[in-house]
């Protein structure tokens, strides 16, 4: 099987629709409650949901730790105990982008504090961006 990756690291960003509260009161998502109740009070709708994962997720917990993609070198579960810490720093963002701005193809951080998106065609938007801690080990 594949090694695991160090504790710091997930091995995929899943994003999907969040979709409205769910009719009388019932559990959202599976059981995700949070959706409904305060701050959100089901005001927390068709919104894009962005998060890090070590999964083979749309087959499922008992699929992903069955290792389907260990043929590849790619691990899909992994073990969480109590001594060791996991730290997930990640950062999220929306940058405004010119009218004909295509498909990114490139992002750097060669300035702390600022990122550049550069697309396919090589037009370059900057924006301002606290990335640096993301970087730290804890």
């Amino acid at each position: 099987p594949p090694s695991p990756p160090p504790p710091h690291m997930f091995l995929a960003t899943l994003v999907g629709h969040v979709g409205g509260a769910p009719p009388n009161g019932a559990r959202a998502g599976g059981g995700r409650r949070w959706r409904t109740q305060p701050p959100w009070s089901g005001r927390f709708t068709g919104r894009m949901g962005i998060e890090d994962v070590h999964s083979h997720f749309h087959d499922g917990l008992v699929a992903a730790r069955g290792g389907l993609l260990e043929h590849l070198g790619i691990s899909t579960a992994r073990e969480f105990d109590a001594a060791t810490p996991v730290s997930l720093r990640s950062v999220q963002g929306v940058a405004f982008t010119p009218a004909g701005f295509a498909r990114v193809a490139s992002i750097s951080m060669d300035v702390e504090g600022r990122i550049a998106l550069t697309d396919e065609a090589g037009t370059t938007v900057e924006s301002a961006v606290d990335w640096a801690f993301a970087l730290e080990r804890s």
